[in-house]
């Protein structure tokens, strides 16, 4: 069930932080669908570093592509992982952002 766990997190963390390599678009330059889905940054949007950009729009078209079986349960893993004291969320974070920089490391064991 851990393991279960543990792959379900890693692969909710990856889909929201994981950057892409798009071109990084004005809000002016957003279609009307977009300005929609991200109006949450409208007021910030154009101040976005690029990186942040591409990570919003990539995972924004990982969600568009999932199942809904598969928007659910990642909403499950992300509702269990908001449930978790602040100081295990950061350190998860912290070792799925090192995984993401390729290192060989194990991330904590969640406990609730």
């Amino acid at each position: 069930m851990y393991r279960s766990w543990l792959l379900g997190s890693a692969l909710f963390v990856l889909l929201l932080f994981a950057a892409g390599a798009q071109a990084q678009p004005s809000w002016k330059e957003l279609s009307p669908e977009q300005q929609q889905q991200f109006s949450r940054f409208a007021d910030r949007w154009d101040e976005l570093p690029a990186e942040k950009k591409a990570r919003i729009m990539n995972n924004n078209e990982r969600w568009q592509q999932m199942s809904p079986e598969e928007k659910e349960k990642a909403r499950a893993k992300y509702s269990q992982f908001r449930s978790l004291p602040p100081e295990q969320r950061k350190a998860l974070r912290a070792c799925y952002k090192r995984k993401r920089a390729g290192e060989d490391v194990h991330c904590p064991k969640p406990t609730e």
